[in-house]
């Protein structure tokens, strides 16, 4: 995503998390949806997520994401608390259907990587993961490695 106000607010909003690459960070594993409120100040966004852990249990957590000279030009920072700040990548986005999201870690020997698939309804197998599976596999991110978010009427997005 380019430095730009303009996209910036485009992508604000709800998104919903369909397809995920396993991690530690997420305790959410089902009906997980984030909220982007632009914030210019910070040049970036201020994000909640929120979803269901393992045990049904409500789980929500909030950090920033933002625009930095620190990582390559079309990165942002993901910054959330008991998080390693990390590089957060929009491989490629319609900004009102899907968001193919995509984190590359490699320090000291350790590399780790995360990947996100959102769209702005809460559909598995829809449009959303169609497009980004094949974004992702065509910048060598094996989408076998991901799994996908239940989404079902229990879920509750208001929170």
């Amino acid at each position: 995503m380019q430095k730009s106000h303009g996209k910036d607010s485009q992508y604000s909003g709800r998104w919903f998390m369909t397809e995920i690459i396993e991690n530690p960070y997420m305790p959410m594993k089902k009906c997980i949806s984030s909220k982007y409120d632009l914030d210019e100040r910070q040049d970036g966004f201020e994000v909640t997520t929120s979803g269901l852990d393992a045990n049904d249990e409500h789980e929500s957590l909030q950090g920033k994401i933002y625009h930095t000279s620190r990582f390559p030009k079309g990165h942002l920072h993901l910054d959330f608390p008991g998080v390693i700040g990390s590089p957060y990548k929009v491989i490629e986005t319609d900004y009102e259907n899907y968001s193919c999201v995509y984190s590359c870690i490699d320090w000291s020997g350790y590399k780790t990587e995360f990947g996100f698939v959102f769209s702005r309804t809460p559909e598995n197998e829809g449009d959303a993961t169609e497009k980004c599976a094949e974004v992702f596999e065509k910048n060598g991110v094996n989408f076998d490695n991901f799994v996908t978010v239940p989404h079902s009427s229990d879920c509750d997005y208001e929170s």
